[in-house]
């Protein structure tokens, strides 16, 4: 690496990094096709068969991704996870988002990287559970919301207002992450 132009090992850290994401990507797309529906995805598929704006255990985000999973390509557990499995992979991406303002793109990209090696993160997207939104949208907030205290531009300012009013679409749990912001 002493050789090497710093322009070519960064070609190199996204590259790697582009590989491992996709490597875990597979994987989990492996084991999406091969699972069947475990307990709460299955009432999560039965709530998407009657739309509504809430449920008795949480609102309308996670049978709507469900809804949009099996439209798009069936009614079967895979189509009831895609969304799902789409997000979960994108974490990492999220995380790249949040850290590179703070540390720079290096050290972002670094972050993104070991967030594939957290056994939560990493299986992330497997089950269609309301986690993985809450998740990856609590990291892509944060993301926004540093960059509306650092820069105080208005449009940064109605993106976190924005991605607030759909975290508490996904799960009433949000209201922590919310109250969290506000401290």
């Amino acid at each position: 690496l002493c050789h090497m132009t710093s322009a070519a090992v960064e070609r190199r850290r996204v590259v790697l990094f582009c590989a491992l994401l996709a490597l875990v990507a597979i994987g989990k797309l492996f084991i999406v096709v091969e699972l069947e529906l475990f307990g709460d995805e299955a009432f999560y598929w039965l709530e998407a068969q009657r739309p509504a704006l809430a449920y008795s255990d949480l609102p309308f985000s996670t049978s709507m991704l469900v809804a949009a999973g099996t439209a798009l390509v069936g009614d079967n557990h895979f189509g009831v996870r895609l969304l799902f499995l789409l997000l979960g992979t994108a974490l990492p991406l999220a995380v790249l988002y949040l850290a590179q303002p703070i540390v720079g793109t290096r050290d972002g990209l670094y972050a993104a990287t070991f967030s594939l090696c957290i056994p939560m993160a990493a299986g992330l997207g497997i089950l269609a559970i309301p986690d993985v939104p809450l998740v990856v949208l609590s990291v892509v907030l944060l993301g926004v919301f540093e960059r509306a205290l650092r820069t105080g531009l208005t449009r940064y300012w109605l993106a976190a207002g924005a991605l607030n009013a759909l975290g508490l679409c996904i799960h009433y749990r949000f209201a922590l992450f919310l109250a969290a912001a506000l401290l």
